[in-house]
């Protein structure tokens, strides 16, 4: 039901307003902005708790505005055997940070090699999830596979490969990266359904992104009609994204804002 909904932003759309897009360096700002439009929460970007007490910050920063930490989003090479050890190192400390955090989402992506992926680089990738899902597991987060579009690419070679090993694997797909791929991002949501914990939104126009929901073309009154269909009641994050040539007109924080308020009221 669209009213058991928790909307929350994930704040990669600050990568456009900040030197050198640093999303630690932007946090205050970020957690202001999101505290002050209403957000039922924020997902953080993994990089924004890389920094030497970066943890303390960002719970201060939480509990000044009022705005909790559900979780974050963290990828890597995980088909790469090379880098499994220093991703599991990287997933411990993360993980155990987001425990402390009081968080409960870890949305992660797989990051994507030149052309499709080997049955044995799919082989290694799933061995990781399985172990990242128990660290997960152990500390009280659930995990969630985000797309962009490569896990689409090659007949839906990796999303499909994933499944096949991991049957239990739960899904936090990017309804945007979905139509990016040529997918029909409402009937991807109707078929999996009962793996779908998080979702995420962007809006497009035509190629381009836009600085709002109420800016894009995609009708979004189809996405509470799917929440009642797959009696949803996970999260979603607003996620905006940007390149040189969308044009950046507003404060970032008024943007989102401006998500927030148009979601809820197609939501009702």
């Amino acid at each position: 039901m669209t009213g058991d909904v928790r909307i929350a932003a994930h704040p990669y759309g600050y990568t456009a307003a900040v030197e050198g897009g640093d999303l630690y360096k932007a946090a205050e700002q970020i957690f202001s902005d999101l505290g002050r439009a209403g957000y039922d929460g924020v997902e953080l970007m993994h990089t924004m708790l890389a920094p030497l007490g970066a943890e303390e910050e960002m719970g201060d920063l939480s509990g000044a505005h009022g705005l909790p930490i559900i979780g974050s989003s963290f990828g890597g090479q995980m088909w790469d055997a090379a880098k499994t050890a220093e991703l599991l190192e990287q997933t411990e400390r993360i993980t155990e940070q987001l425990q402390g955090l009081g968080a409960h989402q870890l949305a992660i992506s797989t990051g994507s090699p030149v052309g499709p992926k080997t049955d044995e680089q799919l082989d290694t990738q799933a061995d990781l999830i399985r172990r990242i899902m128990a660290i997960c597991e152990g500390r009280g987060l659930q995990l969630n596979v985000h797309n962009h579009t490569y896990e689409m690419d090659f007949g839906q070679l990796e999303f499909k490969g994933m499944l096949e090993r991991i049957p239990e694997l739960r899904l936090g797909p990017d309804l945007n990266w979905l139509r990016r791929a040529g997918i029909d991002a409402w009937e991807f949501v109707r078929e999996y359904g009962d793996r779908i914990v998080f979702m995420h939104l962007r809006p497009q126009k035509g190629d381009m992104w836009m600085q709002t929901l109420a800016e894009g073309d995609e009708d979004w009154t189809q996405l509470a009609k799917v929440i009642d269909e797959i009696d949803f009641r996970g999260w979603i994050a607003v996620e905006l994204a940007f390149r040189a040539e969308h044009p950046v007109t507003r404060g970032m924080g008024q943007n989102y804002a401006r998500c927030l308020d148009f979601l809820r009221a197609t939501l009702g």
